[in-house]
């Protein structure tokens, strides 16, 4: 499975080596210079943006520390919502306004995409560990049917946290 990662930094980071030591191969970007360099180094692919992370894969991850970088990293000029092919499931895993949340989810939705809000808790400590609790619906376990590395099945809440929790 090939996952576009978008926020390498202080939470990203862990989670995207959880990801590459697993075996998923990963394209990453991040606003961040330094923080996309240290990305690479540990084994994922580099993108130009946020839009050319998603173009090409089954899975699109973003783990950002604002609302406004979410909604940039989306709906932004090179944004997921410019590159990604239709029915992607785009994954939110930043904590953040569900208003935000409900407003990129109905934009992608135009669009033919799907969005889950899956807001994490655990810290970067639970990054590292992979032990991070992470709020989503069931379906998490689709596409390619496996559990990603950093969210063990025992600590899902099987809760959506908003109504654009899992748009189709």
């Amino acid at each position: 499975m090939k996952v576009g990662f978008i926020g390498t930094g202080t939470m990203g980071q862990p989670m995207l080596a959880n990801l590459v030591k697993k075996g998923f191969e990963v394209v990453a970007f991040d606003v961040v210079p330094g923080a996309l360099d240290i990305a690479v180094r540990l084994g994922a692919g580099r993108a130009g943006s946020a839009g050319e992370a998603a173009a090409n894969c089954d899975l699109v991850i973003t783990m950002l520390p604002s609302s406004a970088n979410v909604e940039a990293a989306y709906l932004g000029e090179g944004g997921i919502i410019e590159s990604a092919p239709a029915g992607q499931l785009c994954v939110d895993m930043s904590t953040i306004d569900p208003g935000t949340s409900q407003r990129v989810a109905a934009r992608l939705k135009e669009r033919g995409l799907r969005f889950l809000d899956a807001p994490v808790s655990g810290g970067v400590g639970g990054a590292t560990a992979g032990t991070l609790a992470a709020a989503m619906p069931a379906i998490w376990k689709k596409p390619g049917g496996r559990w990603l590395p950093w969210a063990p099945t025992s600590s899902m809440s099987g809760r959506a946290r908003s109504p654009s929790s899992a748009t189709t």
